[in-house]
């Protein structure tokens, strides 16, 4: 048996609790600051309503995979996690019914990035509490960053670029503050999903090497309207902020007409448009500051790929 946070075993000494959660002790005091595993005591009704309410108000991930906040309370002596529609210290991603076991996959993804050497946010795995139990993927918000860095950070590493996603102007006036103040040496703002124009020029600073926008993929996907695109990279040549169009999304509006455009079309569609402003080869912005080679882009799989 694993735990849902480091990964590593629990071992058949291990105490009742960590048996029973499938966490470690010290696992939970480093994600939660507690001495035991906060309750999550959510009815699926409630879980599916808040998640709607959510998706409603922009907090999503791109496609498919809904999301919410949750405030860690300690009434009483015993933690516990609470729904709430605002933006707070913690992030939940619960099942969904078009993916199996979509948490369960993100947390891998996210523990395949730690092997590569990649930085991540705190993330784990976490049970939802009754009969028909599941799991939930938990991470932390970008205000809690300087509690998620290693030790040597510092001012930042001179080969990790960190991105602030922002979906609409109050999730940009939210967190592009915080996001400006923290020590990161390569930072850019992911505009995506797009759901409404935005202005972006406060916080288009000499910090910000990229701007990359696009729409929302996914059945349900919510439209993207090119003129918001537009603006965006406006601001950016006035502010000469590189500018990257990545994809259009599934339900993209130009011209006041509505197309569906097809997931494996999307980012064709988006460089078709040719409106990227200072983005160069690999798609990389002119303007990064540290260096990227050929061998980067290129491993033996590519190269025997291409003699077949």
């Amino acid at each position: 048996m694993k735990c849902l946070c480091c990964g590593k075993e629990i071992l058949e000494k291990a105490s009742l609790q960590e048996q029973e959660t499938q966490w470690h002790s010290s696992c939970v005091r480093k994600f939660f600051g507690t001495a035991s595993l906060p309750e999550l005591d959510i009815s699926e009704d409630t879980l599916t309503r808040i998640a709607t309410e959510s998706t409603n108000k922009g907090f999503t991930v791109p496609g498919v995979q809904k999301k919410m906040s949750l405030h860690l309370t300690a009434d009483g002596g015993k933690p516990r996690l609470t729904l709430v529609n605002y933006p707070t210290g913690y992030i939940l991603k619960p099942q969904t019914e078009q993916f199996v076991a979509l948490p369960e996959a993100e947390y891998l993804v996210m523990q395949m990035a730690q092997k590569t050497g990649i930085a991540t946010v705190p993330f784990a795995l976490i049970r939802t509490a009754g009969a028909n139990a599941t799991m939930a993927y938990i991470t932390k918000r970008i205000d809690r960053f300087l509690e998620c860095v290693p030790d040597d950070w510092g001012e930042g590493y001179d080969n990790v670029v960190v991105g602030c996603t922002v979906e609409n102007q109050e999730m940009a006036d939210y967190r592009l503050p915080i996001f400006l103040s923290l020590p990161i040496k390569h930072k850019s703002i992911i505009a995506s999903p797009l759901l409404t124009a935005m202005n972006l020029m406060p916080y288009l600073d000499e910090t910000i090497e990229e701007v990359s926008v696009g729409g929302e993929s996914g059945v349900e996907a919510r439209p993207c309207d090119y003129d918001w695109v537009l603006a965006l990279r406006e601001q950016c040549i006035a502010k000469d902020v590189p500018f990257r169009f990545h994809q259009t999304g599934a339900r993209f509006i130009k011209d006041g007409r509505m197309y569906r455009v097809r997931r494996c079309h999307q980012l064709s569609q988006a460089h078709k448009a040719n409106i990227d402003y200072k983005i160069g080869k690999y798609l990389v912005p002119e303007t990064v500051r540290f260096e990227w080679k050929e061998s980067d882009y290129h491993n033996k799989y590519n190269q025997e790929a291409k003699k077949t």
